[in-house]
């Protein structure tokens, strides 16, 4: 997928720029308020984020490191975040962040959708081998969908987050590029 839109059902997918650091700044946050426990990232944390900075994240974007927006009707309602690793000896690997849609836009498709463009951009990438992520094991939807994409699971972190004194475990998950093709 290149910066341009292309149209998914009830929804219209892109790479976000520069020009959608706001709406991303916007949604991003919400899902950080509404997830406190699914993200690595606390609101508070993203809030120290400067609007600049977040522009410049995005407009940095290239094959190896993009955010996918949906939008319905003009209005961003849902991100996906891919990132290759840089160093030699893990350029074979990237992984797949801050999955998050409005919970209005929810049950329709739209994450699935958004993660299917971002694994077949990735898949595309010169030596890229496998995308990993992270998901909370009280994320039951999330899971689904991860299960349902091919996503395999690796390993079950302890603790991983410590949310408001609560701890919550991370399920880490694989997808190997090649096997899916």
């Amino acid at each position: 997928m290149s910066r341009s839109a292309a149209s998914r059902p009830g929804a219209t997918l892109r790479i976000l720029t520069d020009a959608d650091a706001r709406a991303f700044r916007r949604l991003r946050l919400a899902g950080l308020e509404e997830y406190p426990d699914a993200f690595g990232e606390s609101a508070a944390e993203f809030r120290r984020t400067s609007i600049d900075a977040t522009a410049a994240r995005l407009r940095a974007s290239s094959d190896e490191q993009f955010v996918i927006g949906a939008f319905v009707g003009g209005r961003l309602v849902g991100v996906a975040g891919f990132f290759r690793h840089t160093g030699r000896k893990r350029r074979h690997s990237g992984l797949i962040w801050g999955v998050y849609v409005d919970a209005a836009f929810r049950r329709r498709g739209i994450a699935r959708a958004m993660l299917e463009a971002l694994v077949a951009r990735a898949a595309a990438v010169k030596g890229l081998r496998q995308i990993s992520l992270s998901v909370t094991m009280r994320r039951r939807a999330a899971r689904a969908l991860y299960d349902a994409l091919g996503f395999e699971t690796f390993g079950i972190e302890k603790r991983s987050l410590c949310v408001d004194g609560v701890f919550v475990d991370e399920e880490h998950r694989m997808l190997d590029l090649k096997r899916r093709t």
